[in-house]
């Protein structure tokens, strides 16, 4: 069985993509995959996924991904918009 593509974005070496999960998980209807290099990383995100929100997300994982890719770079660039978007 393959995910359910509902949103995708590429950029130069990075592409994210939300996906329905396979098996579905509680209060997430949606996952963030992030592929760049041979990397992949699956994550939830504290912002909820439409499609107004997804070009905002792919946005802030762009940026950290060209200035911070420090330990756990995704959900800090994901927390740092929900702060953002509550504000």
């Amino acid at each position: 069985m393959f995910p359910q593509v509902k949103f995708h974005q590429e950029y130069l070496d990075l592409v994210i993509t939300a996906e329905v999960p396979v098996i579905p998980i509680d209060d997430c209807p949606l996952l963030l995959v992030i592929r760049y290099g041979e990397e992949r990383e699956v994550v939830t995100s504290p912002v909820e996924i439409t499609a107004e929100s997804f070009p905002l997300i792919c946005d802030a994982i762009w940026d950290s991904y060209q200035s911070d890719r420090s330990h756990l770079w995704i959900m800090k660039a994901l927390d740092r918009l929900s702060l953002e978007m509550k504000a």
